[in-house]
């Protein structure tokens, strides 16, 4: 879900300025903070839920790690390096987010 925002032309653009205006602006950032960061956390929490329950992950990994570990490098890549992501990007990333988390 992220990747695929990240990816299209106009976030990849409107993102660096949205963040500029909340680091300057603190109804800005809590806006931001709602809208981009409160959803994913959603996401990432029932993700982490079901990895711990199927074994994949240890009992009480953080969800805010874990988004940290998938979306950062995303938000890398395509926003500040804009570079494409190269086939099979995802899923190695994916793979090194888990064994960040089992460490």
């Amino acid at each position: 879900m992220a990747a695929h925002a990240l990816r299209h032309p106009v976030a990849s653009q409107v993102i660096p300025d949205l963040l500029v205006e909340a680091a300057r602006h603190p109804e800005i950032a809590e806006t931001v903070k709602a809208v981009l960061l409160d959803g994913q956390q959603g996401v990432m929490t029932q993700v982490v839920r079901e990895a711990v329950a199927r074994g994949e992950l240890p009992e009480g990994t953080d969800p805010g790690k874990a988004l940290d570990l998938a979306v950062g490098p995303l938000y890398w890549r395509l926003v500040v390096v804009r570079t494409p992501l190269p086939k099979g990007y995802l899923d190695e990333l994916a793979r090194a987010a888990v064994a960040a988390l089992r460490a």
